[in-house]
């Protein structure tokens, strides 16, 4: 059993070798193979290696090729261009060349002319030396000769030359000066009434005239007094509250509104017209009344200063001021309500200052560069609206030049003072303040801008029912124009026509002819010139009554 065990153990043991003598073999074979592989891929990376380095060695020897060709082209093109550029330095070279040889010669030319020039100058100079000592000998024998003949000095002498040579120039110059104002006055005269007639053309601000109303009335005394309450208690409770005193009237239903401060008289007009609207009304409820009255008068006093100051394109203006002139619509001004009055004069104001601009006087600089008749046009720095500034500027003046009648008593002073005063002390410009102040010569008017608010408000005064004038100044008035007339000979009897705007004379025939009878009416106008200072044209008519026959002559003149 051991023996096969033994026998069998070597078989394994041999069986073992000879398959690890065959694997070794084989892996041995395998890895001979490998390194075959592996340097037949070797040689075969080198050989691509190769052929690569071949192929760019090819394309890099082409691309210098191609390059060192472009090159060539470059360079040929440079060499032309330079070749140019020597040809025209030389060209250039040679030109500064024959400019430099012009210029030295005429520098020669010059230099000689110039020696020659001094040559000559010296020569004049010292002939000019001789004729002044000439000159000198000459005068001093003059001097001599006048001293012998005529003993004077000749200090005396000179002023004696000087006086009569200044009396002659004074002469001519005062001739001068005559016919220059003599021009200047017929066409100046001509060219404001020109301007004047184009500006009142052109005004056509839709107006109606406010009468201020002071009085309430009622259909019958009895619906007065049980509105009022027994013995007027109500109203004299209004008259406190409102700072007014009340008038009833004797003989109709009606009570007037009496005080000082127009703004007051509204406040007890407009409340007095809220009690007979509301018709039953507790003394307890009127105070309540007045203050809600109140509060609707300043809401219309501030929007009528807003809505002037709208209407007029004015930017810029503080809200006391615009205010002060809505307070202005209750103020009147021989029945002419200021509000409105102030209105007119800021429009005409701007229309004067307009066609002034148009003739070359501009108010915003105060320059005329212009002479009288030919067109400016306006500058590019207009405002947004359109509108011109100093058109604006002359409206503005127009409109605040009366601000001061809104003021009450507290303020002393003329309401020209008091309202210039007040606009500077709320911003205005200095040009506006001296205009308003000057406008009833409280300053002496200076500038074109005073001037026209001047004119302009005496425009808006003037015109047909603006004002209506008092009984005591009618009449006047009317005995003022009829002493004028009766104060000529030859006058018969004198007429006072058309309230006060018509003069009609009636004179003798056998003493005044037709001739006569003109002559008649200029001095009767130049005589009304002189003497009244009333707005407006008052017509002079002298009528020639012949008594044997049918014809009448009539000779008219306008002041």
């Amino acid at each position: 059993m051991l023996p096969i065990l033994i026998s069998l153990g070597a078989g394994f043991g041999m069986g073992s070798s000879v398959s690890l003598l065959i694997s070794y073999l084989l892996r041995r074979q395998k890895i001979n193979q490998t390194k075959q592989s592996a340097r037949r891929l070797v040689q075969e990376a080198q050989d691509k290696e190769e052929q690569n380095q071949e192929q760019v060695l090819n394309k890099v020897e082409e691309y210098r090729l191609s390059l060192i060709q472009k090159h060539e082209s470059y360079m040929e093109e440079l060499s032309l261009i330079s070749q140019q550029c020597e040809i025209e330095i030389e060209q250039l070279t040679q030109q500064k060349e024959e400019k430099l040889s012009k210029l030295e010669k005429e520098k020669k030319i010059n230099t000689r002319e110039i020696d020659n020039f001094l040559s000559l100058n010296k020569e004049k100079e010292k002939a000019l030396k001789k004729t002044k000592n000439r000159l000198q000998e000459i005068r001093e024998q003059i001097v001599q000769v006048l001293k012998s003949k005529f003993n004077i000095s000749v200090a005396e002498l000179r002023e004696e030359i000087q006086k009569e040579k200044i009396d002659t120039i004074k002469t001519q110059m005062l001739q001068k000066i005559k016919e220059k104002e003599e021009y200047l006055k017929h066409n100046v005269n001509q060219q404001a009434h020109f301007i004047l007639e184009l500006v009142l053309s052109r005004f056509q601000h839709p107006y109606c005239p406010e009468r201020g109303i002071k009085n309430v009335s009622w259909s019958n005394r009895d619906a007065m007094e049980s509105l009022l309450g027994p013995h007027f208690s109500k109203m004299k409770i209004l008259e406190k509250e409102c700072g007014v005193d009340m008038k009833v009237s004797d003989k109709e239903a009606s009570i007037s509104i009496l005080g000082i401060d127009p703004v007051r008289r509204e406040l007890g007009r407009a409340s007095l017209q809220k009690m007979v609207k509301r018709r039953r009304i507790k003394e307890s409820d009127i105070k309540s009344l007045v203050q809600e009255t109140k509060k609707e008068l300043f809401r219309r006093i501030k929007s009528d200063g807003q809505r002037i100051c709208r209407e007029l394109s004015l930017k810029g203006m503080k809200t006391e001021i615009k205010n002060m002139m809505g307070a202005l619509r209750y103020r009147y001004s021989f029945a002419q309500n200021q509000h409105f009055h102030c209105q007119e004069v800021g429009w005409l104001c701007g229309l004067l200052n307009a066609e002034l601009y148009r003739t070359g006087i501009e108010i915003a600089s105060f320059k005329v560069s212009l002479p009288l008749g030919e067109k400016k046009r306006w500058p590019e720095n207009s405002n947004r609206t359109g509108i011109a500034e100093p058109v604006l500027l002359a409206r503005r003046a127009g409109m605040l030049h009366d601000i001061g009648k809104a003021m009450d008593h507290s303020k002393e002073g003329g309401h020209a003072v008091i309202g210039a005063d007040f606009i500077k002390k709320h911003g205005e410009d200095a040009s506006i303040v001296y205009a308003v102040k000057a406008h009833h010569h409280d300053v002496t008017p200076e500038k074109p801008l005073d001037f026209l608010v001047i004119a302009a408000d005496a425009l808006s005064g003037a015109r047909p029912g603006a004002r209506r004038s008092t009984v005591d100044s009618y009449n006047q008035k009317v005995l003022t124009l009829e002493k004028i007339g009766r104060s000529f000979k030859g006058v018969k009897d004198t007429y006072i026509m058309s309230a006060g705007r018509e003069i009609r004379v009636i004179v003798d025939s056998q003493k005044i002819n037709d001739v006569k009878a003109l002559e008649l009416s200029k001095k009767i106008a130049g005589k009304i010139e002189e003497e009244c200072s009333y707005p407006g044209l008052i017509k002079v008519t002298v009528v020639r009554q012949v008594t044997k026959s049918v014809n009448i002559g009539k000779h008219q003149s306008q002041v």
